[in-house]
């Protein structure tokens, strides 16, 4: 079972010569490896010249080791033709292990579908990954939790391809991020995606968001 924990994700890694995507845009997912009873990610990212996206994610647990969240937000694509484009998805996790110390690692299952519409195109994703990471207590309250979260998808844009064509591709994300927490209520989450799309042009974007958890649920 141990060996199978770690070699799941040694698969993804290996995986990362591929080319590469973002969750439903060019923005990092925000997952960490923590079942939320829910809570809602208010977060900015930016991917230079496919654009700045603005984002809402809602989390909502099912149970102890299943949660599901929403993608809704709008990005800004930069360049000649300028135009927003509209971001919705949806997502599952499943939680693998929390951590122990023969295994001191959170390891979290996720599947999403969902994409991005706008100016003629649509790019429709289909990404499954595995997040990992480990938190940290500190003093006052305050945790930390680093964490990198690879993904395969499979992507499809309409009018992407020569002449304007469809066209369909196998990618590969990974997110590095990191996760504070400074009260039961609020934490900052920041990540780096190496990847982003390559429909999009563009294959890195960095993104920064506030998590509140509702007070009543904890």
């Amino acid at each position: 079972m141990r060996r199978s924990l770690f070699s799941c994700p040694l698969v993804l890694l290996v995986l990362l010569s591929a080319s590469a995507r973002a969750q439903f845009y060019s923005y990092p997912a925000f997952q960490i490896p923590e079942i939320a009873q829910r809570d809602f990610n208010f977060a900015v990212a930016d991917a230079g010249r496919a654009g700045t996206s603005l984002l809402v994610q809602w989390r909502e647990g099912i149970g102890q080791r299943q949660e599901w969240w929403l993608d809704a937000g709008l990005v800004d694509v930069d360049g000649p033709g300028a135009s927003t484009h509209l971001i919705l998805g949806g997502s599952w996790a499943y939680q693998l292990h929390n951590g122990s110390s023969d295994v001191p690692f959170a390891l979290q299952l996720t599947l999403g579908a969902g994409g991005s519409f706008g100016d003629g195109q649509s790019l429709l994703r289909v990404p499954v990954g595995l997040s990992i990471g480990h938190r940290f207590a500190l003093d006052g309250g305050v945790s930390i939790m680093p964490f990198v979260h690879p993904r395969l998808s499979l992507d499809r844009c309409s009018s992407c391809g020569p002449g304007g064509d469809s066209d369909t591709d196998l990618g590969v994300d990974v997110d590095l991020g990191v996760d504070v927490r400074v009260s039961p209520v609020i934490a900052f989450r920041a990540a780096f995606l190496l990847g982003g799309s390559d429909f999009q042009g563009k294959r890195d974007a960095v993104g920064l968001g506030l998590v509140w958890t509702p007070p009543s649920l904890r």
